[in-house]
């Protein structure tokens, strides 16, 4: 896999991380939560290794308060054909699936992955950083509100919201929210994500499935069978730590082709409030902490739920357009969008403006990009990665040149 050193991007090491950090979510948890968010390290001091059952273990290898990381992928290998290897679980005993104790919640760190996304050309366009939670258990759905039907409950809960930064001026595109499946989440533009007075962004966490949405509320779904509940009234979980995977590409920053983005394009003047690069205030941001353990080379899965790595959304684009509330709640297991850029590729061949691209190496990547909608003239695209340059004096924050100003774009009527 293709992967990016920060002056390839055109950052500095100090930039990349003050825009990890800056970025991180709170997460406001429902009222009515039972389950806490946990650190791989507690999951792991608490688990046994086994082989996993239709209804639960079938057999354990390694007994709650062995397992270490060396273990799995020693175990990893021992079991190398596919079915076994499918198998492999972490598990906890009944009495830990409630989590830590929330009193102490704020010290359960956030996980984050950062990824390049770039034209199918090679041209970085933006970077995605994957902000995942590790929660012990997924609890069950009272189906219809009926107590007496229950279903989805499994250990082990994985869940990510991404945030997408444009990498001309690393301004913040949007927010993706997952929920349950990848294609079950909804895009929020800069300008209407929620954000706590230091300009954090928020994410509401639903009630026992933990999906991520941006506002609090009932989400219908599934012929309101399985109803998701947020609320801004639970408690607030205020990560002090973000762990950087790095266990599998070391810092470099790996690529993913593109696909297209539904997300509109957010002004180049960042200034007003709702265009912010992320957290205001110095105050209670998190504390960047860099992991290559082993445990992100793990093929099995944490109780149910695969590890990050093996998740088609780690190493590929968030999808391109928000699931839509027909979808959510009839057409569940409706196709998603595949792919925006056939029509951008079309609509390419008919422009006429500047192009001016570059492969991406050690000195710079321009991408400009200009179309004629038929209603004046407006710039679209438009990508840079470059050291700085004497010959260029608009530098961006974090070492990013965005060359000569651009021309205003005229109001699309």
């Amino acid at each position: 896999m293709i992967s990016y050193s920060y002056e390839e991007l055109g950052l500095t090491r100090e930039r990349f991380e003050r825009l990890v950090i800056d970025h991180v979510p709170i997460f406001h948890l429902d009222k009515k939560e039972k389950y806490g968010p946990c650190s791989v390290e507690w999951f792991l001091e608490r688990a046994s290794l086994v082989e996993r059952g239709k209804d639960g273990p079938a057999s354990v290898f390694l007994p709650r308060g062995q397992v270490r990381q060396e273990q799995l992928l020693d175990m990893q290998l021992r079991h190398s054909t596919s079915n076994q290897k499918k198998r492999l679980a972490l598990w906890l005993d009944d009495k830990d699936i409630a989590g830590p104790n929330p009193v102490f919640m704020d010290d359960v760190p956030v996980y984050v992955h950062v990824k390049a996304i770039c034209w199918p050309d090679g041209v970085p366009e933006a970077l995605e950083m994957n902000y995942m939670t590790l929660f012990a258990f997924n609890g069950a759905y009272p189906l219809f509100g009926l107590p007496c039907l229950l279903a989805g409950a499994h250990q082990g809960d994985w869940e990510h919201c991404t945030v997408r930064l444009r990498l001309q001026d690393l301004a913040l595109m949007g927010v993706w929210y997952n929920s349950h499946r990848n294609l079950e989440g909804e895009w929020r533009a800069c300008k209407d994500v929620q954000r706590d007075p230091s300009g954090r962004i928020l994410s509401f966490v639903a009630r026992n499935g933990h999906g991520m949405y941006p506002q609090p509320g009932i989400v219908f779904r599934i012929f309101c069978a399985a109803n998701d509940f947020t609320s801004a009234h639970g408690r607030v979980w205020r990560p002090k730590r973000v762990v950087r995977m790095c266990g599998i590409h070391g810092t470099r920053i790996p690529a993913c082709t593109s696909r297209g983005c539904g997300l509109p394009n957010p002004p180049c003047n960042t200034s007003e409030p709702y265009y912010s690069r992320g957290a205001q205030s110095e105050a209670d941001c998190p504390v960047l902490v860099e992991d290559f353990s082993l445990w992100q080379r793990w093929n099995g899965s944490w109780g149910t739920s695969h590890n990050p790595p093996r998740q088609s959304w780690f190493n590929n684009p968030e999808p391109l357009v928000s699931r839509t509330f027909c979808q959510r709640l009839i057409c569940p297991l409706a196709k998603g969008v595949d792919t925006l850029i056939p029509l951008e590729k079309e609509q390419h061949q008919k422009r006429q403006g500047a192009t001016c691209n570059r492969s991406m190496g050690n000195n710079a990547a321009l991408q400009l990009v200009s179309k004629d909608a038929g209603r004046g003239q407006a710039y679209d695209t438009m990508v840079i990665a470059r050291p700085l340059d004497p010959g260029w004096n608009n530098a961006s924050p974090g070492g990013v040149v965005a060359g000569p100003p651009l021309p205003a774009p005229p109001m699309e009527r």
